[in-house]
């Protein structure tokens, strides 16, 4: 058997619902510690090739490989984050971020507040830990989510358009804020979003989703902090938008 490199590697999936394929013979690899980002029109198999990541569907056929191991079903090294906070109104920010451990049995209960505690100082809340969520800011919200997605330290985070819905001047924060984890836990990340400069921005590749398959692999070798006004930066999104809308130049 021929040995795989290790990171993520998709081989020949399809995703099919009823009579409709969605995911057509899709072929990837992914170094660990790369930074995806994934464009396209609505429709093209975005959120679907997410869920499959996640292991939230189940290829039609294919499989998933993330280091060496075949992914079925939820996978604990895979955390997602999602447009919506999704955090629980009743718990605490530190409840809250502190549900990302409940797959490590073996913690006491001050171990994982403690944990929790450490987790939310990286994201700048310090002081919010026994706050309710209904009081935070769209922005803060997202950064509990942020810290319950990597206290766990997972291999792959998949991220589906978390920034969405903030202002954009949040958004350039959480870009940072996101940036600098990845820097410091090397996971993989795989970034859904329908804004060509915040791929850009953030991707080491950026992936064009077309009819089910990768129409374009734009590699971005652009130092970081790329700043949205440099020249090489406005061109390379021309160039994706012009793939997306079928113009070229």
């Amino acid at each position: 058997m021929e040995q795989q490199e290790s990171g993520l590697h998709v081989r020949n999936v399809s995703k099919s619902f009823g009579s409709v394929e969605v995911l057509k013979k899709l072929e990837l690899s992914v170094h660990q510690s790369e930074f995806i980002s994934i464009v396209g029109r609505s429709g093209c198999g975005k959120s679907t090739f997410l869920r499959l990541l996640a292991g939230l569907d189940q290829p039609t056929t294919g499989e998933i490989i993330l280091n060496d191991k075949q992914m079925q079903g939820i996978n604990p090294e895979v955390r997602v984050m999602f447009q919506e906070s999704r955090l629980l109104p009743w718990l605490t920010v530190v409840e809250n971020v502190a549900i990302g451990l409940n797959n490590n049995r073996a913690l006491t209960q001050p171990e994982r507040t403690k944990q929790a505690t450490e987790m939310i100082e990286k994201v700048g809340l310090k002081g919010r830990e026994n706050e309710w969520p209904h009081v935070l800011s769209g922005g803060q919200k997202q950064r509990v989510s942020l810290a319950r997605a990597l206290i766990s330290r997972p291999q792959l985070l998949l991220l589906d358009e978390p920034l969405g819905a903030l202002d954009a001047f949040t958004r350039l924060e959480m870009h940072q804020l996101i940036l600098s984890l990845w820097e410091e836990q090397k996971f993989t990340a795989f970034l859904v979003t329908h804004d060509v400069s915040e791929a850009i921005s953030l991707a080491d590749r950026v992936l064009l989703l077309e009819s089910g398959n990768v129409a374009l692999d734009q590699k971005i070798i652009l130092k970081r902090p790329r700043e949205r006004d440099d020249r090489l930066v406005s061109e390379l999104e021309k160039e994706v938008i012009d793939r997306v809308m079928k113009v070229h130049s």
